[in-house]
């Protein structure tokens, strides 16, 4: 299943939700969310039938966001479920060594793990940021170690230098996103960052130092 029926199947449920508040024949509320229990049901059964990770792993973000309120206990199931999934997608484009069947949206986070990792922030964007580690692929963590060594010339037939910016404009919002939902982190998430970012600057100046030593 593409993204695109992805999208698809998440903007169904979402008009079913909608249905059912407006119903007249469900303004009960116990029938009303026992409806809505099915539905979310019959979405997860079919999204589980999928057979590519990553679609899977799309599906459960979205869902999960959508019920967060109702349910926030269901839906963080369905947040480790598609984090789970993703990292499941990744393995297998990291494994496949055929160069005309590479997934460089898994290998580059350059579309899907954004996604996904913006939908269970808008709920939870702590778990969003330790997922973010989490789902990191090689080629990512590659692009930000060559930039913390101020090697920018490495891995430019990748663009290096803008996966590691994405990447790291990527942790900056989850960041601010926690500040927002949890105050009381942020200060402690803030001073984490700054930390180490410190660290990573005397890392490229040491890297400066020995490139010119070598001079």
């Amino acid at each position: 299943m593409s993204k695109k029926i992805a999208v698809g199947v998440v903007f169904l449920f979402m008009l079913s939700v909608t249905g059912i508040a407006q119903d007249p024949a469900a303004r009960d509320a116990e029938t009303a969310k026992a409806r809505r229990a099915k539905i979310i049901d019959a979405v997860i059964r079919d999204a589980g039938e999928l057979r590519l990770p990553e679609n899977r792993a799309f599906i459960y973000s979205k869902l999960g966001a959508a019920i967060w309120k109702e349910d926030s206990e269901q839906a963080a199931a369905l947040f480790r479920n598609a984090v789970t999934d993703l990292i499941a997608a990744e393995g297998i484009a990291e494994a496949n060594k055929n160069p005309n069947q590479q997934n460089y949206d898994l290998l580059m986070s350059q579309s899907l793990r954004p996604a996904v990792l913006n939908a269970i922030a808008g709920a939870d964007a702590e778990f969003a940021l330790n997922s973010l580690y989490r789902t990191r692929p090689t080629a990512v963590q590659r692009a930000l170690a060559e930039k913390s060594a101020g090697n920018a010339k490495i891995g430019n037939a990748y663009n290096f230098p803008q996966i590691a910016q994405q990447e790291l404009n990527l942790e900056q919002r989850l960041i601010r996103m926690i500040a927002d939902q949890k105050p009381e982190r942020s200060i402690e998430l803030l001073s984490f960052k700054r930390d180490t970012r410190d660290a990573e600057q005397g890392l490229e100046q040491r890297s400066r130092d020995r490139k010119r030593a070598g001079e």
